[in-house]
């Protein structure tokens, strides 16, 4: 099952999905850190982390997908500084909302590799 859709990815769409998914995990703990950290709830706030972590790759899936459908193959020429910006506040969401959105990654990708 598992290199079944691990198998099915690129593996340097892989490491780069789970590098920048760790950027922002690391972000997070950080922001923690400095707000205060307090171990009661620390386990509320790693362990979602880390399952966001997880799964960001394969939202990132779904989200590249719709980008294809949607744009094609059309080239924008738009200013780097917004591009950059746009790109780090939809992995920012991608990454947040990787538990509801990556089932939806991991179904695509279940049923297109179906018949190999």
């Amino acid at each position: 099952m598992f290199s079944r859709i691990f198998g099915s990815l690129d593996r340097t769409y892989l490491i780069r999905a789970y590098c920048v998914g760790a950027l922002y995990f690391a972000l997070f703990l950080f922001m923690e850190n400095n707000i205060g950290w307090s171990t009661n709830g620390l386990w509320n706030r790693i362990i979602p982390g880390v399952i966001c972590l997880i799964l960001f790759p394969f939202s990132k899936v779904v989200y590249d997908e719709l980008k294809r459908f949607v744009f094609g193959d059309n080239v924008f020429y738009i200013n780097t500084w917004v591009m950059l910006v746009g790109k780090i506040i939809i992995n920012l969401v991608l990454f947040v909302m990787a538990w509801i959105i990556a089932p939806v990654g991991i179904a695509y990708i279940w049923f297109k590799t179906r018949g190999h």
